[in-house]
């Protein structure tokens, strides 16, 4: 077995307490949707998939369809609903592996449609309408073109309907995302109308889902929150005291070695980080291909022995260095902590995502998939 020199350990415990926080919210009328798109925020696709269906959520969501035939691949058998763009060669393996589609203009309907038809072959899809984004979606004057369509393709079986809210997050600012529920509301009575009544509902993302009870309908999309991280301050703030989420992710690395420095001395590419004394300084063997960004230079914070070293010097692609002059008893091989706890010390993504000016979304999808996940606890 192959020791890595960086990996990402995944807390079965803490994703199923998030996990069961969330059924609490939501009810046991509603579905969850659990959002394993890029690399389940980082988590692992396959690691996090298993231990998602073991506790009992109702569908897998993803981007692309390679990330649903690789759920296939590793024996997951569920509901995959596909939300991202379809290219038309792909449309065949929706049908060969049972993935449903979130259909997102008229041309993806008359494209799945079509093939329908050509396979006569029954298709479960979802219809997602624009009610205020302006990103994807099915615009409201495009309604009479779609009604056609679905006609014209019975083999579209159509078991959902979704949008999208853009501000849901905005726990201040109600207006907009009441607004686009009430669009929402609007298409539902038109689809009804025309005799589409679809079984599943869906509007809320985790943030919706923990300021907007309205918006649970039929099944929420859970993402961000089943990994223990808020969607935003303002939704954290909004539901103080109402749940608890637990940061699901550590990623660590182990110290390479440690030099003995002179006072003075240029550390890294350029120099960029200069000792001021005479300096301990350990090698770390990750860098910004991993998914440690370089604009953590002479920035960013590890944690070794329970205790924070600062970064010095440029990250380089596979090596950062890290002060630790007082933190005498670092050696080569010992833990370190990049993104999670030890000891009583923390560093969170959303701390290493404000050295960054970015998100915490950012920080853990950009963790290099090739890394391993390693489901711990």
């Amino acid at each position: 077995m192959i020791t890595p020199n960086t990996w990402v350990e995944i807390d079965r415990a803490a994703l199923l307490s998030n996990i069961h926080a969330c059924r609490q919210l939501i009810g046991p009328r509603c579905r969850l949707l659990a959002l394993v798109k890029g690399n389940a925020y980082g988590h692992g696709l396959r690691e996090t998939a298993r231990v998602l269906l073991d506790a009992g959520v109702d569908s897998l969501g993803v981007e692309a369809v390679g990330e649903a035939l690789a759920l296939r691949a590793a024996g997951i058998t569920g509901p995959v609903l596909l939300v991202g763009p379809i290219p038309d060669a792909n449309v065949p393996l929706l049908y060969a592996h049972h993935l449903t589609p979130l259909l997102v203009s008229p041309e993806q309907v008359q494209t799945v449609g079509a093939f329908t038809q050509q396979t006569s072959c029954m298709l479960n899809v979802h219809l997602k309408f624009d009610t205020g984004m302006h990103r994807q979606g099915i615009m409201r004057q495009e309604f009479p073109v779609l009604l056609d369509l679905l006609a014209k393709y019975p083999g579209l079986r159509v078991t959902g309907v979704a949008t999208h809210l853009a501000h849901a997050d905005e726990a201040e600012q109600p207006e907009r995302t009441r607004r686009q529920l009430n669009h929402f509301g609007e298409v539902l009575a038109m689809l009804a109308a025309a005799g589409i009544r679809a079984p599943i509902r869906h509007a809320a993302n985790s943030a919706a889902a923990l300021l907007w009870p309205e918006a649970h309908l039929d099944m929420v999309r859970f993402g961000i929150a089943l990994y223990g991280f808020w969607p935003a301050e303002a939704v954290q703030r909004a539901s103080a005291g109402r749940l608890t989420l637990r940061p699901v992710m550590t990623w660590k690395t182990r110290v390479a070695t440690v030099k003995a420095v002179a006072c003075g001395c240029g550390v890294g590419y350029n120099g960029s980080y200069v000792t001021t004394r005479e300096s301990r300084i350990a090698m770390l063997p990750v860098g910004y291909y991993d998914g440690y960004s370089r604009s953590l230079s002479n920035r960013g914070q590890v944690l070794l022995h329970g205790q924070r070293a600062l970064v010095c010097g440029r990250v380089s692609m596979n090596l950062i260095t890290v002060d630790v002059t007082d933190i005498p008893a670092v050696q080569a091989g010992d833990e370190v902590v990049l993104i999670g706890q030890q000891g009583a010390a923390a560093i969170s993504a959303a701390e290493m995502a404000a050295w960054l000016g970015t998100i915490h979304y950012e920080v853990t999808t950009r963790i290099n998939p090739l890394i391993p996940r390693v489901v711990v606890g």
